[in-house]
């Protein structure tokens, strides 16, 4: 006899013979609400570390925008919207310092990349020399 399978609910055993099986259904793990609360109180620091160093200080990118002066409420002064930005690239002088800054800027990101593995090697170096003793 021959036995032919079509999804899992009908078998035929042969041409005269055909018998259902019902699907065995698989249990699904419930996710209690405990258990949620339980990660959310695991992730939470570092949520909270991610918001205060990452989202926090974007607020300090509006001043971009306004003629701040000391002293005032940052709402208090006019908005200038993108004239701040424009200015730099009209005058030759600071457009040149800024062209400088970001070369040295993107020079010692370079470095930092170039020179990253160097701790790891002296860690593996270190750790060499100890089994030898």
């Amino acid at each position: 006899m021959r036995t032919i399978m079509l999804k899992g609910v009908i078998t035929l055993s042969s041409l005269d013979n055909i018998a259902y099986k019902p699907a065995v259904k698989k249990k699904k793990k419930k996710f209690k609400a405990k258990e949620g609360f339980r990660l959310f109180l695991l992730c939470s620091p570092f949520l909270l570390h991610i918001f205060i160093f990452s989202y926090f200080p974007l607020y300090g990118w509006s001043y971009a925008f306004f003629e701040y002066t000391a002293g005032y409420d940052l709402f208090d002064t006019p908005f200038v919207g993108f004239a701040n930005f424009i200015s730099i690239f009209e005058n030759a002088f600071v457009r040149s310092d800024v062209i400088r800054v970001l070369r040295n800027t993107l020079f010692m990101s370079f470095i930092g990349i170039a020179t990253s593995w160097l701790p790891m090697v002296f860690a593996i170096f270190r750790a060499e020399m100890n089994k030898n003793f």
